[in-house]
């Protein structure tokens, strides 16, 4: 059986193997282990015990672990903010304090438009699509963001309703551009604004989804709540949890504005009609011009 080795750009459980002013290293053996600094140590760890770690290198390229969860590690796409631009690269949020996640300048997608809306030159607070990769010669961790070889366009076996995990990026016009991830195959893919419903700046979140559309360029539409019964069932409980913190009523009714609706339920019209329809019809709810009271039993 090999022996297990510390993976950089992963998490790791590790044993404690002894401590330092500076820490407690952790490892699989005294010839593999690595800096836990004190910041870090759990108040009741010892020796002997082991504890999950992500390592990475440090600016100095030491390898260190940490306790904190980045936004992905080596082998994911994620977006990220851009909080730095250099003259090498760029420097992604990547959601460790001490660390931000380097992007060479060449890595830059060019001619891509689902990674990048535009051609316009990339500004701080930007968000982008990176696949987080080891760099062997360094040991350093980097992102990679010409992601052409790493998400599928053809051969799309996905069903509607079929769900899906949403890596939310950039904020366009007409919608936030994602990666589409299913077990662990990526595809490119789209969220209306119209899908969307009292929510704001969704980038750089990972979201479960629903496919909408399987298109025929490749991109998939994507729903941030599912469709049909089983969708529709879900979200009845939070028109009745805001009738239990308003005294048992609203004052929306079918006949009240998208815009109220949205405001109240973070959902569409439509949606809530076939709600207070279900729930109307199974004795829970009342409905006046008035709005809706919920029935005591």
């Amino acid at each position: 059986m090999p022996i297990k080795t510390i993976e950089i750009g992963q998490y790791n459980t590790l044993t404690i193997l002894r401590t330092s002013p500076n820490g407690v290293y952790v490892g699989t053996s005294l010839l593999d282990e690595v800096l836990l600094p004190q910041k870090y140590v759990p108040k009741t760890a010892k020796e002997g015990d082991e504890i999950e770690v992500f390592v990475y290198t440090d600016t100095q390229d030491r390898p260190v672990a940490v306790i904190e969860k980045p936004l992905a590690v080596v082998g994911e796409i994620a977006a990220l903010k851009v909080v730095d631009i250099t003259k090498i690269g760029f420097f992604l949020d990547w959601g460790l304090i001490e660390k931000d996640l380097f992007m060479p300048h060449d890595e830059v997608p060019k001619g891509n438009k689902e990674a990048r809306e535009t051609q316009e030159p990339i500004r701080i607070g930007d968000y982008m699509f990176v696949k987080l990769a080891l760099d062997h010669k360094t040991n350093r961790v980097i992102g990679l963001g010409k992601l052409g070889n790493f998400v599928e366009r053809e051969g799309i076996d996905l069903q509607e309703d079929e769900e899906v995990t949403a890596i939310i990026g950039a904020d366009t016009e007409i919608g936030y551009r994602c990666i589409v991830e299913k077990e662990g195959i990526y595809y490119y893919g789209m969220i209306y604004h119209n899908e969307i419903f009292g929510e704001e700046n969704l980038q750089g979140q990972k979201r479960t989804a629903y496919v909408k559309k399987v298109r025929e360029d490749g991109r998939i539409d994507l729903r941030l709540r599912k469709d049909g019964f089983d969708g529709i069932a879900d979200q009845s409980t939070i028109i009745m949890q805001k009738l239990e913190e308003n005294n048992g009523f609203l004052p929306i009714s079918d006949k009240s504005s998208p815009d109220e609706i949205s405001k109240y339920f973070n959902m569409s019209k439509k949606t809530f009609k076939k709600l207070i329809g279900n729930l109307y019809r199974e004795r829970k709810i009342s409905i006046d011009k008035k709005g809706i009271q919920k029935i005591e039993k």
